[in-house]
């Protein structure tokens, strides 16, 4: 019955009494809004995100309706949410799908949307909320930073290593103390994931503590993983002693959106 609703209306007729009541009456033939279903958000970019939402429409011919976006960041309790109203242009699709589009927003954090619909009767409740983190800014050297394992210390103390990329390489640094010798270390290489060790105790460091480890966002050729020792660099004497890692892309002119896929391990704009 919907769908033969729907056929009907799209005919000449039926549109005329259509534009007719809606200049006679204005907006009031509408119906109260119904809150947006089925809320994701997608980054599309540092400051860029894509909210897809399914509007909860009612059989009436005379109902219109427009959306209010609101957003927060996720990592800051209390944050006061913050209302877009987007224009026609940044409202894409029609029917049962919906993609809206909201900018202006913090580089490289978790935020919180949320929607509702509008009319000339009032708002709609708040739509159930969706998570999404905007990506980062990548460095010159088309990379980033990311947190190491407990071997580092983990995130308690802030070690971290960097990483950059080529067209057909990927370079990681990691800071390493001033006793932390080559054979303590055990680097294993997959297509798909890397895995650096460090022995504990005298232990071997196969079986050791994580300092890097997780999936890899694209494939790299395992024959040709090689890393080193390397002292301070003039450059980035900040750096001082460090592992050096280089891997050979799979595919070369693929650009990388992060160096490891997992949760803490921020993701660059690639676009």
């Amino acid at each position: 019955l919907r769908r033969m609703l729907e056929l009907s209306a799209k005919g000449p007729f039926v549109q005329g009494i259509v534009v007719c009541g809606k200049r006679l009456c204005g907006r009031r033939l509408a119906s109260r809004c119904l809150p947006p279903r089925d809320v994701r958000a997608k980054p599309v970019g540092c400051s860029e995100v894509h909210v897809f939402m399914s509007p909860q429409i009612p059989m009436n011919l005379f109902h219109e309706e427009s959306y209010v976006v609101a957003w927060r960041r996720k990592d800051e309790a209390g944050d006061a949410w913050r209302e877009q109203v987007p224009s026609a242009s940044e409202v894409q699709g029609k029917g049962a799908r919906l993609r809206i589009f909201v900018g202006k927003l913090p580089e490289q954090r978790p935020l919180l949307f949320r929607l509702c619909s509008e009319n000339a009767r009032g708002r709609s409740a708040w739509s159930e909320e969706a998570a999404v983190e905007t990506f980062a800014v990548p460095s010159e050297d088309g990379g980033l930073w990311g947190p190491l394992g407990p071997a580092a210390g983990g995130g308690a103390n802030g070690a971290r290593y960097t990483w950059s990329q080529t067209k057909s390489e990927v370079g990681i640094r990691i800071p390493l103390g001033p006793s932390r010798k080559a054979k303590e270390i055990k680097v294993k290489p997959f297509p798909n994931r890397l895995e650096i060790r460090c022995a504990v105790g005298g232990g071997s460091p196969e079986d050791g503590e994580v300092l890097l480890a997780g999936p890899l966002p694209k494939k790299v050729k395992i024959d040709e993983v090689f890393w080193s020792i390397e002292e301070e660099e003039e450059e980035d004497e900040a750096l001082g002693r460090h592992m050096s890692v280089q891997m050979a892309k799979a595919e070369a002119m693929e650009r990388w959106p992060c160096l490891i896929e997992a949760p803490g391990h921020p993701r660059i704009d690639v676009a």
